[in-house]
């Protein structure tokens, strides 16, 4: 498998023979093999962001076929804007911002600002997250050459709890009947407390020898 133009070697191209359960994944070489029945066969290859190709080929009775494909690489443009949170608006960093249903993921940064340098020409759907806040999503528009800015607002949760540090809540209301066996409390994770010193087994004196001279009696 060759990139059309160029001719360089792809790496990662998924190969399936049509009609059977049969994959190939083309390692740095480009290369790939099958092992098929004599008849006529048509080979899907697909690769995110190359357009899908096929080619069909009729193998004879314990014939080997050399079946090369060049796949043509997709424009691409480009994806930025910042995330934001609140009403404030304040700039978020760690957000995690995701194209569904593709390998293309990154974090926002420092100021907020997030960028996704290469992605193929198409209608995509952008997705955000950040713990703390409800995640959104948008579908954009890419075409190739052009740089589509996204800016993406997120609104905080009205509780969260990230477990890192003891804040003493209870699920719990002053003046309920809920007593104090019966609430929900804030405790460290199992595993966190002190370890249990280790049983080891003893040895020498204490540890049971097998005399089979006293097997029979004395």
């Amino acid at each position: 498998m060759t990139e059309s133009g160029p001719g360089t070697p792809v790496a990662g191209v998924d190969v399936s023979a049509e009609g059977t359960d049969s994959h190939f994944l083309t390692y740095d070489a480009g290369k790939y093999a099958f092992a098929l029945d004599a008849g006529s066969w048509t080979l899907d290859f697909e690769k995110f962001g190359f357009f899908p190709a096929t080619a069909m080929e009729v193998l004879g009775l314990n014939q080997q076929v050399q079946l090369d494909r060049a796949i043509v690489r997709m424009p691409v443009g480009a994806i930025d804007g910042l995330v934001t949170g609140g009403v404030a608006q304040t700039p978020l960093v760690g957000a995690r911002l995701h194209l569904h249903e593709t390998p293309l993921a990154t974090t926002s940064m420092a100021l907020g600002e997030y960028d996704f340098p290469e992605v193929p020409e198409a209608t995509w759907l952008l997705e955000a997250e950040r713990p703390g806040y409800l995640p959104v999503s948008r579908p954009l528009q890419v075409s190739g050459g052009n740089t589509t800015t996204a800016d993406l607002n997120l609104w905080s949760l009205d509780f969260y709890d990230d477990v890192e540090s003891a804040t003493g809540w209870a699920l719990s209301d002053v003046g309920d009947n809920a007593t104090a066996a019966g609430r929900w409390v804030r405790a460290d994770p199992v595993g966190t407390g002190p370890q249990a010193p280790s049983i080891v087994p003893l040895r020498g004196s204490l540890a049971a020898k097998h005399h089979p001279e006293y097997e029979n009696g004395p």
